[in-house]
């Protein structure tokens, strides 16, 4: 993450961004998410509730909860746009675009999976092992918002002209 950050300013400050609107509207995109993560975690809480049994047994044992899940955080854009775009995204995007384009399309999923186990843990549903004081770095969703803000804060802080350039929120994802 911190190459990353190194990355992302000396782009900026080369003035290298070819797709800043793109970029902008992710990084937004993004953002709304993490910004959202009472409403996330609300919505994390019933979708637990309602699929406790499964989640008992383990978000591992049971993947097709991963979808819903993904739903129910309101990441399945990212997660749509990463896989049917993936060829467009190749071509488009320059190196260290796609690297964190990528980075966020695996860490905003990670993060809400990460956010229903806390949740789960909480409710008494599914005991966590290794107890969450003891989680790694880049399994706490805290920290996970916190990288995931930093890497994104030079395409917040430019302007983008709304009727230029390749856009995130225009790539059509049911």
């Amino acid at each position: 993450m911190l190459l990353m950050l190194s990355l992302t300013g000396r782009a900026f400050a080369d003035g290298k961004v070819e797709n800043r609107r793109f970029m902008r509207e992710l990084a937004l995109f993004v953002q709304d998410r993490l910004d959202h993560e009472q409403e996330v975690r609300g919505g994390i809480r019933a979708f637990i509730g309602k699929n406790r049994d499964k989640v008992k047994e383990g978000f591992g044992k049971h993947p097709e909860l991963m979808p819903e899940l993904s739903r129910t955080a309101g990441v399945e854009k990212l997660n749509c746009v990463s896989g049917r775009y993936f060829e467009e995204l190749q071509q488009r995007l320059n190196n260290e675009e796609r690297h964190l384009f990528q980075d966020c399309a695996h860490q905003l999923p990670h993060w809400a999976l990460m956010a229903a186990v806390e949740e789960a843990d909480k409710m008494g549903v599914k005991k966590t092992s290794p107890p969450l004081s003891y989680r790694m770095r880049g399994d706490i969703p805290y920290y996970i918002a916190m990288d995931l803000r930093a890497a994104l804060e030079p395409y917040l802080a430019q302007g983008a002209d709304k009727e230029e350039g390749f856009s995130f929120d225009g790539l059509a994802c049911e």
